[in-house]
């Protein structure tokens, strides 16, 4: 499924839940911990820094 599968399914009303998997290290997985803390715990932008700190993990989620 690509992205624009799933914009043309939002366009007609239709919402889709995409699950993703990929295996980390240790070290990426301390690192992203880190950021999804901090932005889950802020105050103002709280959405936009969870959304970048996804990023971090599966960089295409920011472009979506």
């Amino acid at each position: 499924m690509t992205a624009n599968h799933l914009q043309r399914f939002a366009r007609t009303g239709l919402r889709t839940l995409v699950v993703a998997y990929r295996e980390i290290g240790e070290e990426e997985y301390t690192a992203w911990k880190a950021s999804y803390d901090e932005a889950y715990t802020a105050i103002e932008n709280r959405e936009e820094m969870v959304r970048l700190s996804a990023s971090l993990l599966f960089p295409s989620v920011g472009s979506m």
